[in-house]
């Protein structure tokens, strides 16, 4: 029997009060978040992994992200280089790993974080929305229900509070035991198309081919520019 490669990972991010971009080869990208916090919980024998990143382009704390998450800023200043803490996910990840999330911002979060530091050709991964395939398999009213309304409908006790990663990644493996998943994955939009989705949804209309590790083995090494958008 293959092994179960489905992981549900949550990820908490710092934001800049401004607008900011990197520039990707010549275009412009909107950067909307550095990772603060992940965590992930292994479907198979509910492993877990948790981590606090020390954010590198918004060092300072954005108030809002603090008083949401619980996350404070002698946390990521002593947490751990971020570059190194996704070397250590993607390691804990192995190969061909099933990246289920509640909703599809994380997962977009987290291939422009990996980008950045020059890991994104070393993931070889599918992502999954859990939240549009919860909401098609009740027939939610809801397109994007809440990660808490989910818990409710299932009766899902206490596990910690909301917006911390490792929390929530609790919350989202235990509504992704409860939904049929055979059924909500084969109704759900391919792992592209989620993240083409949530790419539109935010304006950006260029092709996310280069998530699927387009781009040649040379180009891969060069480190970003980031740069303030006008």
């Amino acid at each position: 029997m293959s092994s179960d490669k489905r992981i549900v990972f949550d990820l908490e991010w710092n934001q800049d009060y401004k607008s900011n971009g990197f520039d990707y080869y010549g275009k412009a990208e909107s950067f909307h978040g550095e990772i603060i916090q992940i965590g992930a919980v292994k479907l198979e024998n509910m492993e877990e992994f948790s981590l606090i990143l020390k954010p590198h382009f918004f060092p300072q704390l954005n108030k809002r992200v603090s008083k949401l998450t619980n996350i404070t800023q002698e946390m990521v200043d002593n947490g751990e280089e971020r570059c190194a803490a996704l070397q250590k996910f993607l390691d804990w990840c192995g190969d061909n790993a099933r990246l289920i999330s509640w909703g599809g911002q994380d997962g977009l979060i987290l291939k422009q974080n990996l980008f950045l530091c020059g890991l994104d050709a070393d993931i070889s991964a599918e992502f999954f929305d859990l939240q549009q395939m919860f909401a098609k398999e009740v027939s939610s009213e809801k397109p994007e229900p809440s990660l808490a309304e989910a818990v409710e409908f299932f009766e899902i006790p206490e596990i910690g509070a909301y917006h911390d990663a490792l929390a929530d990644a609790r919350y989202t493996a235990e509504i992704c035991k409860r939904v049929d998943w055979k059924k909500a994955a084969a109704r759900a939009r391919n792992p592209q198309q989620n993240l083409r989705r949530y790419a539109k949804k935010w304006g950006e209309q260029k092709e996310l081919s280069y998530h699927r590790g387009q781009m040649s083995a040379d180009s891969w090494r060069l480190e970003p520019k980031h740069q303030k958008l006008c």
